[in-house]
């Protein structure tokens, strides 16, 4: 077929030779399709798409080999500071009409083996856990946006559908500044510091995330509008960023997240199934939140777990990080069939909100209903 591009059909000694000659050749015609298939891929490097590219994970896994520190897929349209690699790119272009799709049984995997490295914050300091020793696996949120296993900056269409994403080294699918985009029949199996599922950062806007399904350990779905403006680092126990895209976030388009739908969540972990957070002067407003279900833990689900599964909230609408929060910055939100289980709350919210409704919220464990910091402006049905 025309413009579709079979990975397996290049010549490589390595499956990251074979790639780059695949994405070489496809990038010389105007759209292109990438199939992955025949075989699993083990990488040493991010996979960098171009605009106008839908790429098929067909019945393979893509892998990452034993200390890799980057992203499984990112955009091309980085310029990636060589004196810096891991801080803010030096340009970041507009990027458009992505889409990474699953087949069959479609896995993208992170390392066995994290790489290691020296975390000057807690230098002297062991701690009492891994990631709070100088020497420490470089994951989560500490060691900025490599960490992603799916990252896209400045992207206007998307799609990332039937995939299941495990063993990640961080967030595992992260859009900064994204439009226009459906995140569907995604399968989490995770189990790490900051094991968010999706996570929309300041800037996104008309996206739509459903069927989303499995175990993470921070947040599954996470609406993070928190821009603050360009940071130095390493900065306290961050080494580098997680947003890319901060440095463009000047205007109140680049840092609110707003049009955004999520259906029809079921997972179980740590901390939230869905958050909706504002700070720093962001607003996040326009969300409609329908059908979260926090799934069971079962013995198997438990089993060689690091970091435990405990929810502080099913729901959680709220503010944080300490600076810049305005009464309102958070409004117009609908959050409707909640089934929590195990949280301590189906529904929490800690700062003042306009026009809040929610609508057949349920706990069937011990914990509250909804908690209200804040009960005004906001409607319960």
């Amino acid at each position: 077929m025309e413009n579709v591009f079979y990975v397996y059909d290049f010549a490589g000694n390595t499956d990251d030779e074979k790639i780059d000659a695949c994405l070489a050749m496809a990038k010389k015609v105007e759209k292109r399709t990438i199939v992955f298939n025949k075989k699993d891929y083990h990488i040493s490097k991010a996979i960098e798409i171009p605009s106008d590219t839908e790429v098929i994970v067909d019945n393979c896994m893509i892998k990452q080999k034993n200390e890799v520190f980057d992203n499984i897929f990112r955009g091309d349209n980085l310029t990636i500071d060589s004196e810096n690699p891991y801080g803010y790119p030096v340009e970041i272009r507009n990027l458009k009409n992505i889409k990474i799709i699953g087949k069959g049984t479609a896995i993208l995997e992170g390392p066995d083996v994290h790489k290691k490295g020296r975390h000057p914050f807690f230098a002297g300091n062991e701690g009492d856990h891994s990631f709070q020793k100088e020497i420490q696996e470089m994951i989560g949120d500490y060691w900025g946006y490599r960490t992603h296993h799916i990252n896209f900056a400045c992207c206007d269409g998307f799609e990332l559908a039937d995939l299941t994403i495990r063993k990640t080294s961080g967030w595992a699918i992260t859009l900064d500044v994204c439009c226009n985009g459906y995140v569907h029949d995604i399968y989490f199996d995770v189990d790490v510091k900051n094991g968010d599922g999706v996570d929309f950062r300041s800037g996104c806007h008309d996206c739509i995330v459903e069927r989303i399904k499995g175990l993470t350990t921070d947040d599954s779905v996470a609406l993070n509008a928190t821009s603050k403006g360009i940071g130095t680092y390493p900065c306290g126990r961050i080494m580098y960023p997680s947003d890319l895209a901060t440095p463009l976030k000047t205007t109140k388009e680049t840092r609110d997240i707003y049009n955004i739908k999520i259906r029809d969540v079921e997972t179980c972990g740590r901390h939230h199934g869905v958050i909706v957070l504002a700070s720093n002067g962001c607003q996040v407003h326009d969300i409609e939140i329908d059908g979260f279900t926090e799934t069971n833990r079962t013995p198997e689900e438990m089993e060689g777990r690091l970091w435990g599964l405990w929810r502080e909230s099913a729901i959680k609408i709220y503010t944080g990080y300490g600076t810049d929060y305005t009464a309102g910055d958070i409004y117009n939100v609908t959050v409707k069939n909640v089934k929590a289980k195990y949280a301590d709350a189906a529904v929490y919210c800690n700062c003042e909100v306009k026009n809040v409704v929610l609508e057949n919220i349920s706990n069937e464990g011990e914990g509250e209903v909804c908690k209200l910091d804040y009960p005004d402006g906001i409607t319960i049905k």
